[in-house]
């Protein structure tokens, strides 16, 4: 049953900003933003501080990824750190905040753009940058590092073609669609917040509010919060419950991220990620795979992490990489 929403806090916020949130906390406060324009200021107020606090945070390291009870255990005592530095920030005013943007920006170098009509825009960020704006239809957009995005209007149809990360807070507009395409297909808004990685051979969907629509040539799926869409080329899009609940930060900055995903996909991401041949034994393919590298790992840090994941023995060349039991 929903909160009462007079008695909606900056710690109620925050607990549905990190995914924290039981659906009927969700639900109040999306009712309580729509009430007026200050209780939307208010929110996106405290978003930017979390997003801020966690610019700084690197949760998982690069070079092995832990067992999912790890990263649950882990992830679970990031957050309640987390929520205690919140609380500091939230009650210590403006001040606090103006300091804590000041520490991200210094972590990594971030850009605010002006706003501009939506369609012929391009956007990029380089290695180690992000980059925030507003869109002309006043969607909100954080652009990932090595990412490119541009804009066109398509009759009724807001488009927006990523290769990249990005994090997209869509505004809505009666009668006029908002989709974001990459190679794999196409992710259709039918809420309001998700993120949107691409790459030359997979694209994933991970869903913070609402709901989104992900679809191929070979099919369509559609995720809500704490779900994750991902399609690879020539494959119909599969939908994952995500076992730990990262921040978007998180979502946005990492390198390389492996949900609950088959072994053979894995490969698959690999060979493109890195152009070496992979090859997985039958007996392994449906193996699955969680991890996460934050920062760019080697493809031999990355094959022997997920080697060392998985329980399986790898060996890697310059042109080829091989699975084995």
């Amino acid at each position: 049953m929903p909160i009462p929403e007079r008695i909606i806090d900056d710690e109620v916020l925050m607990r549905v900003l990190t995914g924290a949130a039981s659906g009927g906390e969700r639900e109040a406060v999306i009712a309580w933003r729509r009430a007026s324009g200050a209780n939307e200021y208010r929110y996106r107020e405290v978003e930017r501080i979390l997003d801020a606090v966690a610019a700084n945070e690197r949760t998982l390291p690069a070079s092995s990824p832990p067992a999912p009870a790890a990263l649950l255990r882990r992830a679970t005592f990031r957050q309640a750190q987390r929520d205690s530095r919140m609380r500091r920030l939230l009650f210590g005013g403006l001040a606090a905040g103006i300091a804590v943007t000041a520490f991200a920006v210094g972590g990594h170098p971030t850009q605010s753009a002006p706003q501009r009509p939506f369609g012929g825009n391009t956007m990029s960020t380089g290695p180690q940058q992000l980059l925030t704006t507003l869109l002309g239809d006043s969607t909100r957009v954080q652009l990932g590092p090595g990412s490119r995005l541009r804009t066109s209007l398509t009759g009724k149809t807001r488009e927006v073609w990523l290769e990249g990360h990005a994090e997209f807070t869509v505004a809505r507009q009666q009668g006029r669609r908002f989709v974001v395409r990459t190679q794999a297909g196409e992710a259709a808004d039918i809420g309001t917040r998700f993120i949107v990685r691409a790459d030359s051979s997979r694209t994933q969907v991970v869903v913070f509010e609402g709901r989104v629509a992900f679809s191929t040539r070979r099919g369509t799926a559609e995720a809500g919060p704490g779900e994750m869409i991902t399609a690879s080329l020539g494959e119909p899009p599969q939908i994952t419950q995500l076992a730990v609940r990262h921040n978007t930060s998180d979502w946005l900055q990492a390198a390389l991220v492996f949900e609950g995903a088959p072994l053979d996909e894995v490969a698959s991401t690999l060979a493109a990620h890195y152009g070496i041949r992979v090859r997985v034994p039958p007996e392994l393919a449906n193996r699955t795979v969680t991890a996460w590298f934050v920062d760019e790992p080697t493809a031999a840090q990355a094959f022997t992490a997920i080697c060392r994941a998985v329980g399986v023995r790898c060996s890697i060349g310059d042109t080829t990489a091989v699975f084995s039991p």
